[in-house]
């Protein structure tokens, strides 16, 4: 798979969880997908799904692509940033780096989502 396929999708991935598309984000994954967050572990469009809805009731989160590193012949490494919202007035709360590993299937669909 090429790297701009890759990078493209993860792309894509992050733009739909911060819009909490979650169609937009399952359409980018297999139906089995693997959400990994520390130890904790989700599997499914349907995990997914409740992933890319949940709200925060002060804050709102938007994760943006730094840069991707090719992994393999099927895996990216992405950093990125998390910048924390308040929503009552929209100043930033926290800004944190996140990495993300994502690995892919040979059709492009995301097949594992590792989040630290």
């Amino acid at each position: 798979m090429s790297r701009s396929t890759m990078e493209a999708n993860a792309r894509a991935f992050f733009t739909a969880m911060n819009t909490q598309a979650p169609d937009a984000a399952t359409s980018l994954a297999r139906t089995d997908v693997e959400i990994a967050f520390g130890p904790n572990r989700f599997t499914g469009h349907a995990a997914l799904r409740d992933l890319a809805t949940q709200r925060h009731a002060e804050l709102t989160f938007e994760t943006s692509p730094l840069s991707f590193e090719p992994d393999g012949d099927s895996a990216l490494s992405v950093e990125a940033e998390r910048v924390q919202r308040w929503r009552s007035n929209g100043e930033v709360a926290a800004v944190e780096e996140v990495r993300a590993r994502f690995t892919f299937d040979s059709d492009g669909s995301i097949a594992r989502i590792q989040l630290s």
